[in-house]
């Protein structure tokens, strides 16, 4: 006689899947600290803004929006992120990043001018990591014009 396995309630699953979700916010957060540490160890991001090599990247970036400090803190590490991503991989010649709120959400635009995302490639996983853990969302945009689009949308909080 084999028995079978108790039946889960749909409330004890929903809290499982919400605690494997905190965990995961977890560990992206610690590797986010774990990469930030190394880099600093190496200075990596040590280049004094005088000595910009011929064709790097000229960046725009506004922000008008308003929250916790931990929202202000979140997004700032996105935008951040995004400088890097276009900085390593983009090979653009301009980008501009931008954030502002409306009535509901945070909206957050990074657009440049360089070799774009591949056809069927998923977003930066560093970005989309920190937009899921907002409750957010994150759209790879396909435009007419060259380059990479995201734009990301949060929970105005």
């Amino acid at each position: 006689m084999s028995r079978r396995p108790p039946r889960r309630s749909s409330s004890s699953s929903s809290e499982a899947l919400a605690e494997l979700e905190e965990l995961q916010a977890g560990v992206n957060r610690e590797h986010d600290d774990l990469r930030a540490y190394i880099r600093s160890l190496v200075n990596l991001e040590v280049t004094p803004a005088s000595s910009s090599p011929q064709g790097a990247t000229t960046f725009s970036v506004q922000a008008d929006f308003s929250g916790s400090g931990a929202l202000v803190e979140h997004v700032l590490h996105i935008m951040l992120e995004a400088t890097r991503n276009v900085r390593r991989h983009a090979h653009a010649r301009s980008a501009a990043i931008r954030g502002q709120t409306d009535d509901r959400r945070l909206v957050i635009t990074i657009d440049d001018d360089g070799v774009g995302f591949p056809e069927g490639s998923e977003p930066p996983w560093s970005i989309s990591s920190r937009v899921s853990e907002f409750g957010g969302e994150l759209t790879l945009e396909r435009r007419e014009r060259p380059g990479g689009h995201l734009l990301i949308e949060l929970p105005a909080a």
